[in-house]
């Protein structure tokens, strides 16, 4: 694969889209190492130990409500915030890094003439780790429909198929959104199977679930249900990865 030039990485945070308040973003994901050397060893042994993940950014400094400083000053010391990093821009199907985090630092600042900026970090939350999926859903909605079929392969026993749901903007009158992840063993259309049902949505929200495998289907797929009046619309992102 050709080498990636950063241009439009997208990061979600709970239910806000941070892409444009940042210049960076950085996802570490590693393992403690474990010193097991024995007698008779010549060199140092390590065996892998628990896995971490982390996130670094920085960008520049709005100030209002729904904004870059509000949104990251509430939610420092939140745990199980869910969090989506998809660094190809947001485009169905994209490759994207799901994981619910924790903020532990927030930190606005800069010197006299300069733009005000900002950095934050994060690490995991809730014990699940990091995972490397694709982006099920993006954009916005006005009726009821769903999503095209992706290769996203089999959940064997032992692992788990995870998402990151983010409803970035909620408007129309009394509007709801119910929906649904679904699995099927091929791309032709019927077939498919509930695998995931998300709380009903009626404003900006985030949610995080999982389901426990195996699960041999191997296409996936976003399916919702929109109601209310005067046009419901939802934008929401769907990231979805198996661990």
């Amino acid at each position: 694969m050709a080498p990636q030039v950063l241009t439009d990485v997208r990061l979600y945070v709970g239910e806000y889209d941070l892409s444009g308040d940042h210049v960076s973003v950085a996802l570490s994901y590693s393992a403690e190492l474990l010193d097991d050397t024995v007698f008779g060893d010549t060199t140092r042994s390590r065996a892998g130990g628990l896995k971490t993940v982390g996130l670094s950014g920085e960008g520049f400094w709005s100030g209002g409500a729904g904004l870059v400083d509000a949104v990251l000053f509430d939610k420092i010391g939140l745990a199980d915030v869910p969090v989506t990093v998809a660094p190809a821009g947001e485009t169905l199907a994209n490759d994207a890094y799901l994981f619910r985090a924790n903020a532990g630092q927030y930190a606005p600042g800069a010197t006299i003439g300069e733009l005000l900026r900002f950095s934050v970090s994060a690490e995991g939350s809730g014990g699940a780790g990091v995972m490397r999926g694709k982006l099920l859903h993006v954009g916005s909605e006005t009726v009821t429909g769903a999503g095209a079929k992706q290769v996203l392969g089999a959940v064997a026993a032992g692992q788990s198929i995870y998402a990151a749901l983010h409803v970035l903007t909620v408007s129309g009158t009394n509007p709801t959104l119910d929906l649904l992840l679904q699995s099927d063993p091929d791309g032709s259309a019927g077939g498919e199977t509930t695998r995931i049902t998300f709380t009903q949505a009626t404003g900006i929200t985030s949610e995080w679930k999982s389901l426990v495998g195996a699960i041999t289907d191997t296409y996936w797929r976003a399916s919702w249900t929109l109601g209310g009046t005067n046009t419901p619309t939802f934008e929401f992102v769907l990231a979805v990865g198996i661990i």
